[in-house]
């Protein structure tokens, strides 16, 4: 059940990062691909990512917790994961980014 809440939160998440790409996309009239612009690239990269790699990480966290993990360590890793990635939204969305 903890699984649950996370999932909802990153889905949430998820809709925001979607959103971001639409709002690009429209502002600068880019149909396929991103049309050379830096913000809308950024942008499509924050959200693939995100479709990419937290599926699998839920996952990880779901057999965690279907095993037996306690909801202290199951709460801590899907904090971790929600923090994490809305890191890697906000630094990858940044011109330059800070990390770079």
């Amino acid at each position: 059940m903890i699984t649950a809440v996370y999932a909802a939160l990153l889905a949430v998440l998820f809709v925001v990062l979607s959103v971001a790409v639409i709002r690009q996309r429209r502002r600068l009239q880019v149909a396929l691909g991103s049309g050379g612009h830096s913000a809308l690239q950024r942008a499509m990269r924050v959200q693939a990512n995100f479709a990419e790699y937290t599926p699998f990480a839920l996952l990880l966290l779901f057999l965690a917790e279907y095993s037996g993990l306690t909801g202290f360590w199951l709460h801590l890793l899907g904090a971790l994961l929600l923090l994490g990635r809305l890191s890697h939204a906000y630094g990858v969305s940044q011109d330059p980014e800070p990390l770079k």
